[in-house]
């Protein structure tokens, strides 16, 4: 955008080219004012040009315009030939003065208060003016980004402290699930002794017990007893050995343990294999297993800026800190799945507040992804993205496409 500065030189040049070079230092803003040419013909030529091809006209108003001594003001022609052509008029009060009937009932900026605030607020009226970001709205928003940046920073050390304490609790509940499955276990293998102790007592045959007979010689009660013990015996051996009752309670407890210890054994298989390695996805650092799809809401539409084509791109942010530094990324994929796999492109970039940087594009593979590893030389906030052309995307969807990706970090390659 073109800016046509208008001042008398006597009373007003110092503030005319404080102003010019405020407006030439932001960018996409271009200032003219007359400093060197001399009246003639060629000089009004060239006042002409500027007004013609200017967005915006700035008049600093000062005494010297309003002169009332011949020749008059050329301020005054500029402005006459400003409104002709329909140009924006912007009148700036830079000393006390009447306001020239040609602005009358224009509203101006006033400098005569604060010269320094003055400019600087004059600047940010002109760019709002031509559509231009100030310098003061840039800071405002990078400072805006920043505040957004900590706060998601501070959001997922909130998720990931949750996430923690929930994991805590998770094991802790299963520790009691353990203890109380355990304390039931030797419950029943108490309840389980005593059924059998007490199995024991009513099939074990009752033997008689002998005793002596009252006043009977000593002799004969020896005798007695050692033929009772040989009876006894002789009639237990007539009868046969008699299997042990303790075996098949012992037996069944060891089946049970046994069949406890597969079970663990298996359900610790399984949740390997049933629940995969796509819990790392939502780690803080963005390293881990993780599915890509482009059936989910995480995508974001570049523009080529040499022949306006538009690429869909599905991203995973991964955040690399400065232990990251001189170790190997790996970054490779387990399978690719769906019909168009051949029109995805893998590009790994650097990501800087919240924007994706494709002029900072670190490694670009064909559908085998990065086959050998990066070395990280910075640490910082990274994504890789999974790129199709928008027209490919409209036009087949690609619901059924997704892919495996492991991303992890080794010291060595």
């Amino acid at each position: 955008m073109h800016i046509f500065i208008s001042y008398a030189k006597v009373d007003t040049q110092p503030l005319a080219l404080r102003i010019r070079d405020a407006l030439r230092a932001v960018n996409g803003l271009t200032a003219w004012m007359d400093e060197s040419l001399e009246s003639g013909e060629d000089w009004a030529v060239q006042i002409q040009d500027e007004i013609d091809r200017c967005d915006l006209m700035l008049v600093l108003m000062s005494p010297d315009v309003n002169r009332a001594t011949e020749p008059r003001s050329f301020v005054l022609r500029e402005i006459h030939y400003a409104q002709d052509n329909r140009k924006t008029i912007l009148p700036i009060l830079a000393q006390k003065t009447k306001i020239p009937v040609q602005l009358a009932g224009i509203q101006f900026v006033d400098l005569t208060q604060n010269q320094a605030d003055g400019i600087e607020g004059l600047v940010e009226n002109v760019c709002r003016r031509v559509g231009v970001l100030s310098p003061a709205e840039i800071k405002r928003q990078a400072e805006e980004a920043e505040r957004q940046r900590v706060a998601e920073i501070h959001r997922q050390s909130v998720e990931a402290e949750q996430k923690r304490q929930a994991q805590i609790a998770a094991q802790r509940q299963a520790e009691e699930n353990e203890r109380r499955r355990q304390a039931q276990i030797d419950a029943q293998r108490r309840a389980d002794e005593v059924a059998r102790q007490q199995q024991n007592a009513q099939t074990a045959p009752s033997i008689p017990v002998m005793q002596p007979r009252p006043n009977a010689p000593q002799s004969w009660d020896k005798q007695y007893s050692e033929g009772s013990s040989a009876a006894y015996q002789a009639k237990v051996s007539a009868a046969g050995p008699r299997k042990s009752s303790e075996a098949l309670p012992l037996l069944a407890g060891g089946a049970v343990l046994a069949a406890l210890i597969i079970v663990v054994i298996v359900g610790v298989l399984l949740s390997g294999v049933l629940g995969g390695d796509d819990e790392n996805n939502n780690a803080n650092d963005g390293l881990g297993r993780y599915e890509a799809t482009f059936g989910d809401d995480q995508l974001v539409t570049f523009e080529d800026s040499t022949d306006g084509n538009k690429s869909i791109c599905s991203y995973h942010n991964i955040t690399l800190s400065n232990d990251a530094v001189g170790k190997w990324l790996n970054i490779s994929a387990e399978s690719w799945d769906g019909a168009h796999s051949d029109k995805v492109t893998p590009v790994f970039m650097r990501s800087n507040v919240g924007k994706f940087q494709k002029n900072e594009v670190i490694q670009e593979g064909e559908i085998d992804l990065i086959d050998h590893p990066w070395q990280v030389n910075r640490a910082g906030n990274y994504v890789l993205c999974l790129l199709v052309s928008k027209d490919n995307y409209d036009g087949k969807k690609f619901t059924d496409f997704s892919a495996w990706i492991d991303v992890t970090l080794t010291s060595s390659n």
